[in-house]
């Protein structure tokens, strides 16, 4: 190479680095192109149905909290549901009971537990709120009283002794109760059928001396039993962990 043509010549570094905008800039371009427009149906969703342009949410809104308890009898179903399938699937999630205080995560919103009830080819839907004694004492104040996620000494001094539990993050079948679960508090039972709360602090008959569960317990597949544990066992700070078997 003549001493011209180094002049002339483009380091490799520089070259890699124009190739690399270019091609970043073509890319960002094309998938500006792609986008949907304000108002069409996510990417993903199913094509050729009415569910499809009546349901999309506009892109532009955020997850959104619900707030209100359903009963609906024979829900839309896109496909075919087995006639012999019986039986039920549920789920729990975070829904605040009241605007969430500013600061806070949407995480510490309570239990809403939902019951879809397959049987002879068709599938009713079912919510409820767990009714812990947290969701009680919001109910009767008309406002919210733990105002921040894990942060017991903002709670309002009404509620003091009462569980913090929001019970929306893990549900689970045992012992003919549907047991809602949130790491900082005992389970809160529930009605398998109409999930109406029997016992918002469930404590197993008594057994469960912790003032916190799991939300994610295990079962022996041998003797049934539910196997979990709770940290700060003795309450907020402590360093004792409970192991429990029922």
């Amino acid at each position: 190479m003549t001493r011209k043509n180094r002049k002339a010549g483009v380091d490799r570094r520089q070259f890699m680095g124009g190739a690399i905008g270019a091609a970043g800039a073509t890319l960002m371009a094309a998938a500006e192109a792609q986008q949907p427009p304000a108002g069409a149906p996510p990417a993903g969703a199913p094509r050729g149905s009415d569910i499809e342009s009546r349901y999309s949410a506009p892109p532009s809104r955020g997850p959104q909290l619900f707030r209100a308890e359903l009963d609906i009898t024979d829900c839309e179903v896109e496909g075919r549901i087995p006639a012999d399938l019986d039986g039920a699937f549920y789920r729990v999630g975070p829904d605040a009971q009241y605007p969430l205080r500013a600061g806070n995560i949407p995480f510490d919103g309570e239990g809403h537990v939902s019951m879809f009830r397959f049987q002879n080819g068709h599938v009713n839907l079912k919510t409820r709120f767990v009714r812990n004694e947290r969701y009680l004492a919001q109910e009767k104040a008309g406002k919210i009283l733990f105002p921040m996620y894990r942060n017991p000494y903002m709670d309002d001094p009404s509620v003091k002794g009462l569980s913090r539990g929001t019970h929306n993050t893990h549900i689970i079948h045992h012992n003919g109760l549907l047991l809602a679960l949130k790491e900082d508090s005992p389970p809160a039972a529930m009605d398998l059928n109409t999930l109406a709360t029997v016992d918002p602090v469930y404590t197993f008959k008594g057994q469960l001396q912790s003032k916190t569960f799991t939300a994610h317990p295990k079962t022996d597949s041998r003797t049934g039993n539910l196997l979990g544990f709770g940290y700060e066992a003795k309450g907020h700070n402590t360093t004792d962990v409970n192991v429990f078997e029922y």
